[in-house]
């Protein structure tokens, strides 16, 4: 079986709204104290994680910069792009050469919904001249199917997908999609532990069965980075 990468996220960096009361608290952890940040995306790179999947804010750059700069190794990134700083992202992410730069959900659905597929093949053209380009999507129901029968330039597509089907439609009808893709297009899951409601092993449990190549895990403290890694690793000797 292949290889399931597994990349940090960041969205309690920003004390994203799917956390519910522990939003504030990590707002104000992180996103008010970059220091933090900094060292977590350390602990990522010192234990493994196979990149790190910002949202390519310039508070979030700049942290995992520090964090590259002091251990002096290179992570890749896997970043998505935020609909209100779409070109100052994709400059920021050139200067830091990442690897994977994906079009953000809110830029794919409202894409979508109206059958545009021209603003997401421009943004593919302009990521393709430094990076692989990519996109996530919050509705993958409606969403998915079209992205892998299209002929866009996307070689990544990142979909939320845990074991409760929480931030997905329908999942059986999802898991039914991504079992059937047979296209190079590679699958990202984020997501994974549904904002906390599911215990790390299980969801990875469940993630390590799907027809997926990569997995996006929101990190808050190197005990859950460690233990992560350390269910990573078991998993991949079954394989």
């Amino acid at each position: 079986m292949k290889k399931i990468e597994v990349y940090m996220g960041t969205s309690p960096f920003m004390g994203a709204g799917q956390f519910d009361s522990r939003s504030r608290v990590y707002y104000e952890t992180f996103w008010n104290k970059p220091e933090n940040m900094v060292r977590l995306f350390m602990v990522a790179i010192e234990l493994g994680f196979d990149g790190v999947q910002p949202i390519a804010y310039p508070r979030i750059l700049d942290a995992l910069f520090v964090a590259r700069e002091k251990t002096g190794q290179h992570i890749p990134i896997i970043a998505s792009v935020p609909p209100q700083q779409i070109q100052e992202s994709l400059w920021n992410l050139a200067d830091m050469k990442a690897e994977v730069i994906l079009a953000h959900g809110a830029i794919t659905d409202k894409a979508l919904i109206s059958n545009d597929f021209e603003t997401l093949a421009r943004f593919a053209k302009q990521v393709r001249e430094f990076a692989i380009p990519g996109a996530a999507t919050h509705s993958p129901n409606e969403t998915l199917p079209k992205l892998l029968q299209s002929d866009l330039d996307l070689e990544y597509l990142m979909t939320p997908l845990n074991a409760i089907g929480k931030f997905v439609n329908n999942l059986e009808g999802l898991l039914k999609v991504i079992s059937e893709n047979g296209s190079n297009t590679k699958i990202i899951a984020m997501k994974p532990l549904a904002a906390g409601e599911i215990a790390p092993q299980e969801a990875l449990e469940f993630l390590f069965q799907q027809n997926i190549d990569a997995v996006a895990v929101g990190i808050t403290s190197k005990d859950e980075a460690k233990e992560i890694m350390e269910i990573v690793n078991a998993l991949r000797e079954t394989l």
